[in-house]
C-alpha cells in the first residue's frame, strides 16, 4: 500500500485512488451485491431469481483477468439472461446495445413508433409512471427511464 498526501492510494486489488473506485470495481461490486445482498433493491431481479456470481469471479482480479477494463459508456450485459456472471457469458455493451436486445431478454423490442410515443407522453408531463409505462410497453422501468433521458435511440 502506499500513501500519498495522507490517503490510501492503492488497496490490494489496485483499482482505488484517493479512496476513490474505478468503474471496473464498482461494477463488480455492485454486480457483487444485487447477487447476494437481499437489502439490494435489485435483488429481487437477479440473487432473488436465482442469478449467481461465478467462484472464480468472487475475487476481483479474477474478474477482471476476465473482463478486463470496462469501457467508457459500457456496463456488464448477461448474454443469457438467465445465466450466471461468469466467462462466456457477460460482455461490456452500452445502454443502447442492451435496450436493443429486449427480445432475447423476454421484453418486448420498442420500434421507433413506440419510442416516440414514450417520449411525448413524458414530455407533456402526463401523470403516468414510468412503472405504468413499462407495463405498458413490456419493458424495464430502467428502459423507459433511459428513453425519456435520450440514453438510448
Amino acid at each position: 500500500m502506499s500513501f500519498q498526501k495522507g490517503h490510501l492510494t492503492n488497496l490490494k486489488h489496485g483499482h482505488s485512488y484517493n479512496r476513490k473506485r474505478t468503474p471496473t470495481y464498482t461494477t463488480w461490486q455492485l454486480m457483487r451485491n444485487r447477487c447476494t445482498n437481499p437489502k439490494c433493491n435489485r435483488f429481487k431481479r437477479y440473487g432473488g431469481r436465482g442469478i449467481k456470481v461465478c467462484a472464480q469471479w468472487k475475487k476481483f482480479e479474477n474478474f477482471l483477468a476476465d473482463m478486463g477494463e470496462r469501457p467508457n459508456n459500457k456496463t456488464i450485459d448477461r448474454i443469457n439472461n438467465n445465466g450466471d456472471y461468469e466467462p462466456g457469458n457477460c460482455r461490456w455493451a452500452t445502454y443502447t446495445e442492451q435496450a436493443n436486445r429486449g427480445e432475447m431478454h423476454g421484453r418486448h423490442k420498442l420500434s421507433q413508433k413506440e419510442v416516440d410515443a414514450i417520449r411525448e407522453l413524458k414530455h407533456r408531463n402526463c401523470p403516468v409512471t414510468q412503472r405504468r409505462l413499462g407495463k405498458w410497453f413490456q419493458v424495464s422501468e430502467s428502459t423507459i427511464s433511459m428513453i425519456v433521458l435520450n440514453k438510448i435511440w
